[in-house]
């Protein structure tokens, strides 16, 4: 479960790098809400890291 998790956190992080670059289109507040996403899967990968070492 917590690999499957860490591949989900990751696709969520490379969705919102994808995000941060369109801030100026149309869906901006879609945009920044996957940057928030990204930002929050980031803790939580080096929560998990720091929890298995």
């Amino acid at each position: 479960i917590d690999g499957n998790l860490a591949i989900l956190l990751f696709r969520y992080r490379h969705s919102a790098v994808v995000g941060s670059n369109g801030l100026y289109s149309k869906n901006s507040s879609m945009n920044l809400n996957s940057v928030l996403y990204g930002f929050a899967a980031d803790l939580l990968l080096s929560f998990l890291k720091k929890l298995h070492h």
